[in-house]
């Protein structure tokens, strides 16, 4: 059919329509592109990481991935700058970098204020950007220090238990890898650190056998972005588990905590706070499990009513295994939480964390665990 016989008004209507598709895809393109290069969310790109792992360093540890940098004594624990420092050990915690402190100086983590207020010493193990997994697999690796002991879980740390290979889910210059856990015939079995050439991060997520977030897979990222880009768009607007949150209004950890998601990242993660009950009972310690909260948990929970881990709590309720959840006590001492971080996106400032630390020491006495 000739252009000449649709007639001037059809043609045009052509046109105009092809304009408008070119339009989406270029706004779809220019969309990508932006959310990409500045978060590196989308796609695997390996041309990110500048610097490889440096396996004979201080602090890589081939079991763990890795240790803290600095500011650590002979216990391998943040340095402890309170008046107990050189009292008897009491307490014991493991964590991520809510359990170090991430943003503040020493004097103000807030096991140093722990240490403070129960008069005892407080043994501050935590680790920036552990998961979970990595928490219980560090207090495995210790001697026991104190009579009651502590895993901090983060919220978002169901994420990294389902992680392997942390620049899908963080992208940074810095190549890093890490160990987690898998659950078979009801046990935790160790995934060690993947083996891989670090000369060819183009190939690394083909050696990742337990990765939830291999691109291409259930998680949404991809290998890269591909015309049409429009259709794409709406792809990751519905399927990347980052931006469908976002446009749920949700935390992106939390559809990791439905019973039904792909990763079965929330069976993961109750056997690893079930597993550490039983192993610290084993060794005749008191154990404590607890959930922080971010910044975006209070924010749903202000709009819904409702935590974003609650089921969570929920199934290690069913299995008689109690766990202190920070947020509810903190919300009692400060409704305006976001004065307790420094961006709500980060960790919590010197106010948030000597709330952590009272509501902290709040429990321990309701329980009668300082007797």
């Amino acid at each position: 059919m000739s252009w000449s016989r649709l007639g001037p008004k059809a043609g045009a209507c052509i046109i105009i329509l092809i304009l408008m598709v070119l339009a989406a895809e270029l706004l779809s393109y220019g969309i990508l592109y932006f959310i990409q290069n500045k978060y590196g969310l989308l796609v695997y790109d390996d041309r990110r990481i500048k610097e490889a792992i440096i396996e004979n360093s201080a602090s890589y540890d081939p079991y763990l991935g890795w240790l803290p940098k600095e500011e650590v004594d002979d216990f391998g624990a943040r340095i402890d700058t309170s008046d107990f420092a050189s009292s008897p050990i009491c307490i014991e915690m493991y964590g991520d970098s809510f359990t170090w402190s991430g943003e503040v100086k020493k004097q103000f983590a807030w096991p140093n204020l722990v240490s403070d207020s129960v008069g005892c010493r407080v043994l501050n193990f935590g680790v920036g950007g552990y998961g979970s997994d990595q928490a219980l697999m560090r207090y495995k690796r210790h001697e026991n220090y104190a009579d009651i002991v502590v895993l901090n879980h983060l919220s978002e740390n169901i994420i990294r238990n389902v992680n392997q290979f942390r620049n899908l889910i963080y992208p940074g210059d810095q190549l890093t890898l890490k160990p987690r856990y898998i659950v078979e015939n009801n046990n935790l079995i160790y995934v060690p650190i993947p083996m891989i050439d670090a000369n060819k991060l183009a190939a690394i997520p083909s050696h990742l056998s337990d990765e939830y977030f291999i691109p291409n897979g259930n998680s949404g990222i991809t290998s890269s972005l591909s015309f049409p880009f429009t259709l794409a768009t709406i792809n990751f607007a519905l399927k990347h588990y980052h931006l469908s949150a976002k446009f749920k209004g949700e935390p992106r950890h939390m559809a990791f905590y439905s019973y039904e998601h792909s990763s079965k990242a929330l069976s993961i993660t109750t056997k690893i706070m079930e597993t550490f009950v039983e192993e610290a009972r084993e060794r005749n310690q008191r154990p404590l499990l607890t959930i922080i909260p971010t910044c975006r948990d209070f924010e749903y929970f202000e709009t819904h009513n409702k935590i974003p881990y609650q089921h969570l709590i929920d199934t290690l309720g069913k299995r008689n295994i109690l766990v202190f959840d920070f947020a509810i006590p903190m919300l009692r001492y400060e409704t305006n939480y976001h004065s307790l971080y420094k961006k709500c996106s980060t960790h919590p400032n010197e106010k948030g964390y000597r709330l952590m630390a009272r509501v902290f020491v709040d429990h321990l006495k309701s329980e009668g665990l300082l007797d």
